[in-house]
């Protein structure tokens, strides 16, 4: 693929060349010989349309989880975030063993794959976040339970060099791939300095529904903040700012 480096920058289609701007700057490429009709009719491209079913599946679910932890993982993600998650979701849904091809789904599929996922590439949270945690799901009380146990922050954090303290937020969701309008729980805790004494234990109960038998996803964050004359303001760095799903759990 051809990338611009000129001083005229173009848009749209001149001949067979079709100019774009994205992420990676000013592209060209060659005009498809192809056309939707031949692709949603002729049999040669039967997989294609197989795959592009399973992909607007993979794109729809993207959103819902997106839409699910906004708040959860604001500034903490990074700007290829969407097509990451597409991809993973990708493979949530090629755990599908049980339907066709064309037909395989998130809901039949393997969201234990999503364990891990981080949504900034930048930072992940283990090279973050080096203190122990763990994550206690109660489905029967319709609880979700994320305990952090005391530790030295200047030790056990890598932080923003310009900051002086710091934001742990804890966010879990049931996830119903068919339901775009739920929202995760959400908490956050005090701003914590980042020094050397150590931190006070951290226990956070979240609500779910009681006996739910949808998968449950729970993200961990971490915001960074300057203290300047009483106030606290964000530090916005990509580096540092993080956010992964730390648990996974499915009936």
């Amino acid at each position: 693929m051809a990338k611009q480096i000129g001083i005229v920058p173009l848009s749209g289609t001149i001949a067979n060349l079709t100019f774009s701007h994205g992420q990676d700057g000013l592209l060209a490429r060659l005009k498809s010989a192809l056309d939707k009709e031949r692709i949603m009719t002729d049999d040669a491209f039967e997989r294609t349309r197989e795959n592009s079913k399973e992909f607007a599946r993979a794109c729809k679910g993207a959103k819902t989880l997106t839409d699910l932890f906004t708040v959860g993982i604001d500034n903490c993600y990074d700007n290829r975030l969407r097509g990451r998650l597409v991809g993973r979701l990708m493979k949530v849904i090629h755990g599908d063993t049980s339907s066709a091809r064309g037909s395989r789904n998130l809901v039949d599929g393997d969201d234990s794959l999503l364990s891990h996922f981080q949504w900034n590439r930048h930072a992940g949270l283990r090279s973050v976040l080096k203190a122990p945690f763990t994550v206690a799901l109660d489905r029967t009380a319709g609880t979700c339970t994320v305990n952090i146990p005391s530790f030295i922050p200047a030790i056990l954090l890598k932080g923003n060099p310009d900051a002086t303290h710091y934001e742990i937020i804890m966010s879990t969701a049931e996830v119903d791939w068919n339901d775009e309008n739920r929202l995760a729980e959400v908490a956050f805790t005090a701003m914590l300095p980042w020094d050397q004494t150590a931190s006070t234990a951290i226990s956070q109960s979240l609500s779910l529904t009681v006996g739910s038998v949808l998968p449950i996803v729970t993200t961990i964050a971490i915001r960074w903040y300057e203290l300047v004359s009483g106030d606290y303001y964000l530090l916005k760095n990509i580096n540092y700012d993080t956010a992964a799903i730390v648990d996974v759990n499915v009936v």
